[in-house]
């Protein structure tokens, strides 16, 4: 059977007959009269040729237009993360600090370099202290009370504007504190704080303790 194809244009060799598509696409070329091309493959070929205008037009509208384009992700934005990321550990070397230049060394009048002239603290059960006065005053007594308070800081977890520290506090009841003389025992309990920063000071702070476990350890309950 002779083998017609409108799309193929027949060339004689010593090999036998090489059928050579009219579309000239690479994929389709050279093949022997066994392996001739189907017709609709030819014509696809064809068309792909057809609009071949079209396809360099398009082109050229935008050069910088890839087919991958439409699928790849345009990945973080690394100089965002950077930024947060270093504002953050800023923040969780602030509240070490905290930690350590105000309970740790007994040092009152630090309290300044760290909290804003309107902190908040706020405490279980709607407890609030308002403003750097009030919540000095309340670092005072608890100083004067356990004058070897020792924070040891466990965790400090920082996201974004807030900072959380977990620690355990330990001290000897030494002065009085919550109308209760002192009765030179010794306490170490967990606290867990968070603290929201803004331009490298403490605004507001939400905490917890193991207040009735202390208050065990000394002996008034």
């Amino acid at each position: 059977m002779t083998h017609v194809n409108p799309c193929e244009d027949r060339v004689e060799t010593t090999k036998g007959t090489v059928f050579v598509s009219r579309a000239g696409h690479p994929w389709v070329q050279h093949k022997t009269q066994e392996q001739a091309p189907h017709p609709v493959l030819c014509w696809w070929n064809i068309l792909w040729t057809a609009i071949r205008p079209l396809r360099e037009a398009v082109a050229g509208r935008w050069p910088d237009v890839r087919r991958t384009d439409r699928y790849e992700h345009p990945g973080p934005n690394t100089t965002n993360e950077t930024n947060m990321t270093q504002q953050e550990e800023e923040n969780k070397e602030l509240m070490r600090r905290f930690q350590e230049e105000v309970f740790a060394a007994g040092n009152v009048d630090a309290i300044d370099e760290f909290l804003t002239e309107d902190f908040v603290q706020h405490y279980p059960k709607g407890r609030v202290l308002n403003g750097l006065a009030e919540f000095r005053e309340e670092v005072g007594s608890e100083l004067a009370a356990f004058p070897d308070l020792s924070p040891t800081i466990h965790e400090v977890v920082a996201e974004d504007d807030l900072v959380v520290v977990r620690l355990v506090v330990r001290g000897t009841h030494e002065g009085e504190f919550m109308g209760h003389a002192a009765t030179g025992k010794e306490f170490g309990i967990d606290e867990m704080h968070m603290a929201r920063i803004e331009d490298g000071k403490l605004v507001e702070q939400w905490s917890q303790a193991d207040l009735v476990g202390m208050l065990e350890q000394i002996g008034v309950v």
